[in-house]
């Protein structure tokens, strides 16, 4: 039987449609019962989650968010989440960047703002794979 916690997806957040689906084949393989919710763009993101903390729905175990997006950067939207007057369950979901760029100061800001991690582009699949780990274990 699989229990609530393991129902709930995991989001990902990427203006490429071929990083989207990349990475969800590779959370797929490290556990094919995780559901996947998929977004193009940090405001669609931001939508579904007032609605689903309004109504009760089941947030995710995780949110995997690309940095540079046009719109709302990674950056905006986790700030966003994790902003002091905001829905304390929407700040205790864990929130991974994904960035292309290697500079430790932007990676020290993201950190600082109540990211979980930051993972470089091209993502490893190991380290994908004990990070999802991790998340199983906070969000039980």
């Amino acid at each position: 039987m699989k229990s609530f916690d393991n129902m709930k997806p995991i989001y990902i957040v990427d203006d490429s449609a071929d990083q989207r689906l990349l990475l969800g084949y590779f959370i797929k393989r490290i556990n094919p019962d995780y559901q996947i919710t998929l977004f193009d763009g940090g405001q669609a993101l931001l939508d579904s989650l007032a609605i689903a903390a309004e109504t009760g729905t089941a947030l995710p175990r995780i949110i995997v968010l690309d940095l540079q997006m046009p719109g709302m950067t990674g950056y905006q939207v986790l700030k966003t989440i994790k902003r002091p007057d905001q829905n304390e369950k929407l700040k205790e979901i864990p929130v991974v960047i994904l960035s292309s760029y290697i500079d430790q100061d932007l990676i020290n800001q993201c950190l600082d703002a109540g990211a979980l991690a930051f993972l470089h582009k091209p993502v490893d699949f190991e380290q994908l794979r004990k990070l999802l780990s991790g998340a199983d274990i906070l969000a039980t």
